[in-house]
């Protein structure tokens, strides 16, 4: 399979334009400010990112490795071109309901705390494994903090699957820098600055990208797809504790210098955080999680430290389990992935999560060449003014019928197209 770097990399016209291009794109989003380089208080609720900044962004957006829709660099783009950094719900909405009593993990996969939340908004693209069970990126959890949450405590978790998608960022091919680690203080007076001008949000402070004091009593922070302030929304793709390693890259920007810098605003005389007070360095690199997964992304300066060995010898793979079978994944997107070596097909049918988790979804599952499990077909709907099929749950007969009634609804603009198919068209 070829590097999916080399399919998405933008020209070098798109890494080298001009300062008065630079300006008049972000004059159009935010106000920025970019230098060289040289979440709530304690005990409440966090959000590190807001949906009210992707509606902002300027004409100034290009295609990138990360994305198609990118500012600065072509690592710092959007989660999606459209429809926002919140999975959604068929009716438009953001809060899933969930059942209560089910785990809350960081990125190395600890538990953290026990959730209590009956409703939770989740990150578009974000899933992964922890002990053979997919888990999706919530933006706030029962810990004080974003956090990984089981798909299977979604109400409603087929229509969760068909819409969470999957976007990673990327470094592939970037030079290592400096290796740091998650501080474990941080500067209290940093933490109410807003990294959003005029914000009149809750969030949208500089505190959202620092090591701050969860509900579980420990320091821990989130390890962004995108810089705040910039109309991007600045989303958690994972939240790590402190301590945790951080390998920066020689990420290429639009001014050549390899990070980029937010201004901070503080009250003005008239009450409104539009009076500048320094600025915030974000960094991209990646951190290789306790599991082993490599996760790549954006994380504030201010949030880190120099450290060392942030990329020690992993250890060798454990043997294969005694009578271990072939287990072989087709993703949606036509990848076969595989083999992995399992004891049964329960222990196939979850390794084939992980083996699709950057291919869309799992159509067929085989262990020693005969099927475990296959994606059931579903009725979906393409309306003239959506740019994506939608799943219709619980249709099973009558698809045409049942997708154009969807479609005649609100805005949707009427019917398009109408598709059996277990995977999205």
């Amino acid at each position: 399979m070829s590097d999916p770097t080399d399919r998405h990399r933008v020209p070098a016209r798109s890494t080298t334009r001009s300062r008065a291009s630079l300006a008049s794109t972000f004059a159009a989003a935010v106000v920025l400010v970019v230098v060289p380089a040289c979440d709530e208080p304690e005990g409440r609720e966090l959000a590190a990112d807001t949906d009210g900044e992707d509606d902002r962004a300027g004409s100034g957006l290009f295609e990138g490795v990360n994305g198609n829709a990118c500012l600065v660099s072509p690592y710092n783009c959007k989660l999606r071109v459209s429809g926002g950094n919140r999975v959604l719900r068929n009716d438009g909405g953001t809060d899933w309901g969930t059942y209560t009593g089910v785990p809350v993990r960081d990125g190395d996969g600890n538990v953290v705390a026990t959730s209590t939340k009956t409703k939770v908004a989740f990150n578009y693209g974000q899933t992964r494994v922890f002990d053979s069970e997919p888990y999706a990126m919530a933006m706030s959890t029962s810990n004080s903090s974003a956090g990984w949450m089981p798909i299977s405590s979604i109400k409603g978790q087929e229509s969760f699957e068909n819409k969470v998608g999957h976007v990673s960022a990327k470094s592939a091919g970037l030079a290592k820098m400096g290796c740091y680690e998650v501080r474990n203080d941080h500067d209290p007076v940093l933490e109410f600055k807003k990294v959003v001008y005029d914000s009149t949000a809750t969030h949208e402070r500089a505190g959202d990208y620092l090591p701050l004091v969860r509900a579980n009593g420990q320091r821990s922070v989130n390890l962004v797809f995108n810089v705040p302030g910039m109309a991007l929304g600045g989303p958690a793709i994972d939240h790590f504790p402190a301590g945790t390693k951080f390998q920066r890259v020689d990420v290429p920007t639009e001014h050549g210098v390899p990070s980029i810098d937010i201004p901070l605003w503080v009250q003005d005389a008239q009450g409104r955080y539009r009076k500048q007070s320094g600025t915030m360095k974000f960094l991209y690199g990646y951190v290789i999680a306790a599991t082993g997964t490599k996760r790549n992304g954006w994380m504030a300066y201010d949030a880190l430290q120099v450290s060392n060995g942030c990329d020690p010898t992993p250890p060798p793979p454990p043997p294969p389990p005694a009578g271990a079978g072939q287990c072989y994944a087709r993703c949606c997107d036509g990848e076969l992935e595989g083999p992995a070596l399992v004891a049964d097909a329960p222990a196939c049918h979850s390794a084939s999560q992980t083996m699709c988790a950057a291919h869309d979804h799992v159509l067929r599952t085989e262990l020693d060449g005969a099927e475990v499990w296959h994606r059931p077909n579903r009725c979906w709907a393409k309306c003239a003014n959506r740019q994506a099929y939608h799943s219709l749950d619980d249709v099973t007969e009558g698809c045409t019928a049942q997708a154009s009634a969807w479609c005649d609804v609100g805005d949707r603009g009427g019917l398009e197209d109408a598709a059996w198919s277990r995977c999205q068209p």
